[in-house]
């Protein structure tokens, strides 16, 4: 019939094929992945060609990053903080006892979850994280404030 295009059939990688993506050079090859017990077995040659690329990188610039990496920002759960110190002042003065303190989170700023407050703190990995550690609000009132963190093993 004429000034009636033929159809042709349709498919999504022919918008991919020998466009501007292919000479960009981001093409990405497929695999067909083999799993056991839910692991997937990443192929010798595959790894090889990206420690080849990477090495340079792994070897000097993480290395050097490691040795210089002495401040981990970290989120800190502090139980046991008296409501009079439940001010952004009074949970910067206990944060402190850990580290650097940033901010709060949303939940602590709201005081929605008053069982404790979760700060986030930067530390110094050659310092000791305390446990806890004990404020005096007047002479006869003395509280244990008390610390939980993240696991930080590697």
């Amino acid at each position: 019939m004429p000034g009636v295009p033929t159809s042709q059939p349709f498919s999504w990688s022919s918008l991919f094929s020998n466009s501007r993506v292919a000479s960009l050079g981001t093409r990405l090859e497929q695999f067909d992945i083999n799993e056991v017990d839910g692991i997937s077995d990443v192929p010798l040659d595959l790894i090889m060609r990206g420690e080849t690329v990477w090495r340079e990188y792994l070897t000097q610039n993480v290395e050097l990053q490691m040795k210089s990496l002495n401040i981990i920002p970290i989120w800190v759960k502090m139980h046991g903080v008296p409501k009079v110190m439940w001010i952004d002042e009074g949970l910067g003065f206990i944060a402190s006892k850990v580290g650097k303190p940033h901010c709060q989170d949303q939940s602590t700023k709201e005081q929605r979850r008053l069982d404790y407050a979760r700060v986030y703190v930067e530390y110094k990995v050659n310092e000791t994280l305390p446990d806890s550690f004990y404020i005096q609000l007047s002479p006869n009132d003395v509280r244990k404030i008390s610390y939980e963190y993240p696991s930080l093993d590697p």
